[in-house]
C-alpha cells in the first residue's frame, strides 16, 4: 500500500524572474487545493522560465507523488537534490517514491540520508521502517518505529504500524503491548485521560522506555501530585536513570503516605539504599516491608542476603538471615536459586557450614549460567569453612 510522507513545501521562489514567480504560486495555490494535475503544469512553466528553481522541482515531484507518476516524481526529487544537496524533505520523498515501486534498498539509502540531515523527524524513521519490513528486516522496522515514538510519542498510528511488525514475524506478544500502548495513546490524545497516561508511563516502564514513562508519569503527577501509582513507578524509573536523589523523594512520599503501595516503595528504597552502602536503612526497609508482606519469598530472600553478607560486620546476623532465608527456601520448595544461594550464605555466616554446602550445591545445579561462576566460588568458600561477604574477592585464598 502506498503511504505518502505529507510534507507540503510552500516557500516562495525568492530570486527567480517574475514569470517563474507567478507560476510558481499557481501551482501552490493548486496544490493547496488539491488540483494536481493543474499544479505541475504550473511548477513546469516556472521551470521553462528558471531551470535552477529547485522548489518549483521539489513541489513537482510531490504532486507527481500524489498522482502516482513515481518515475516522474524521482526524477524531480533527483533535480531538486542536485541543486540542493542538504534536503532532507527532498530525500524523504524520493525515498517514498522508490519504496512506492517496490525499490526499497533506494528507498532506504534515501531514508537515511534524510536522517543524517534531521535526525528528529519522525516521519523519516517511519518510512525506513516500512522499506526494512517489505526487506523482511523486522528488527531494524521495530528499531525504526521505537525512534518514531521517541519522537512524536503521542502518535496513535505509530503504536499500531508497530503491532503490525511484530504480528508479521510472529511476535503476538509484542503485537499485544503496542494495541495496548495505541490504546492508552487514543485516551490521551481524545480526553488527556490522566489514568490513561499513568498506565502508558507503566508500560513505558515495563518495556524499558525511561524516558517516555519519565514523560507520561510527570505529566500525571503535575495534575496529581499524590497519585500514588505514578510516584512509585516514577520513583522506579528515576533509580533506573540514574537519578537516585529525586527516585529517594519520590518512594519517600509513597511510604510516608502509608497507601498500599508503601510495601513496593520500602522494597524499591531498600534497594537503592543498599547500591548508596547504606546497608543499616537498607536493612531497616526491608525488614519494614517484610512485616507487611511477610510471605513474598523474593522480599524474604533479599533481605537475607544482605543480613549474611553485609560488607558491614556490625549489621551481619546469621541467625536472623537463616529465618528469613528458610522461609523463602519453604515458600519456593527449595527450588528458587536465589533463595537456596541466601540460604546457604545465611548458613556460612551463622557457622552452620555443612547446610551452606549441601543448599549451594543445589543453588549451583539450577542457577542461571552467568551466575555459576560466583555460585561455584561461594560453594568453594563454604566447603574450606568460608562464609561469603560482599566485596570478597578470591575466597579461595583466604583461609
Amino acid at each position: 500500500m502506498y503511504r505518502t510522507c505529507i510534507l507540503f513545501a510552500l516557500l516562495g521562489a525568492v530570486g527567480c524572474g517574475r514569470s517563474a514567480e507567478e507560476s510558481f504560486q499557481k501551482g501552490v495555490a493548486a496544490q493547496q487545493a488539491g488540483r494536481f494535475e493543474e499544479a505541475i503544469a504550473a511548477y513546469s512553466a516556472a521551470i521553462e522560465s528558471d531551470s535552477q528553481l529547485a522548489m518549483a522541482y521539489f513541489n513537482r515531484g510531490l504532486a507527481r507523488l500524489e498522482v502516482e507518476d513515481f518515475e516522474g516524481a524521482i526524477q524531480d526529487l533527483s533535480r531538486t537534490l542536485d541543486l540542493d544537496k542538504e534536503s532532507p524533505d527532498a530525500f524523504l520523498a524520493r525515498g517514498t517514491a522508490f519504496q512506492a515501486i517496490k525499490r526499497d534498498d533506494e528507498a532506504v539509502l534515501d531514508f537515511t540520508a534524510a536522517m543524517e540531515l534531521n535526525q528528529l523527524d519522525a516521519d523519516i524513521y517511519r518510512q525506513r521502517a516500512f522499506s526494512w519490513q517489505a526487506l523482511d528486516e523486522s528488527d531494524a522496522a521495530i528499531a525504526d518505529l521505537g525512534m518514531a515514538i521517541r519522537l512524536e510519542p503521542d502518535r496513535l498510528e505509530l503504536y499500531l504500524d508497530r503491532a503490525e511488525v511484530h504480528r508479521q514475524r510472529g511476535g503476538d506478544s509484542g503485537a499485544s503491548v503496542d494495541e495496548t500502548l495505541a490504546e492508552f495513546t487514543r485516551k490521551i490524545v481524545e480526553s488527556d485521560d490522566p489514568e490513561a497516561r499513568r498506565a502508558r508511563g507503566r508500560a513505558f516502564f515495563i518495556i524499558a522506555e525511561y524516558e517516555l514513562a519519565l514523560a507520561d508519569l510527570s505529566a500525571v503527577l503535575k495534575k496529581e501530585p499524590a497519585d500514588e501509582t505514578a510516584l512509585l513507578t516514577r520513583g522506579q524509573t528515576l533509580y533506573v536513570l540514574g537519578n537516585d536523589e529525586d527516585a529517594l523523594a519520590d518512594y519517600t512520599a509513597v511510604i510516608d503516605a502509608g497507601g498500599k503501595r508503601a510495601r513496593e516503595a520500602l522494597v524499591g528504597r531498600a534497594v537503592l539504599y543498599e547500591t548508596r552502602d547504606d546497608f543499616a536503612a537498607a536493612i531497616d526497609d526491608y525488614k519494614r516491608a517484610i512485616q507487611a508482606s511477610p510471605e513474598d519469598d523474593d522480599l524474604l530472600a533479599r533481605c537475607a542476603w544482605l543480613l549474611g553478607t553485609c560488607p558491614d560486620s556490625k549489621l551481619r546476623d546469621g541467625k536472623q538471615a537463616v529465618k528469613y532465608a528458610e522461609r523463602a527456601g519453604v515458600l519456593t520448595d527449595w527450588k528458587d536459586w536465589f533463595c537456596l544461594d541466601a540460604y546457604a550464605a545465611a548458613c556460612a555466616e551463622a557457622r552452620d557450614f555443612e547446610n551452606a554446602v549441601a543448599r549451594q550445591k543445589q543453588a549451583v545445579a539450577i542457577g542461571p549460567e552467568d551466575q555459576l561462576g560466583q555460585l561455584q566460588q561461594r560453594l568453594d568458600a563454604y566447603r574450606n569453612h568460608q562464609p561469603y561477604h560482599a566485596g570478597d574477592e578470591d575466597l579461595e585464598l583466604r583461609h
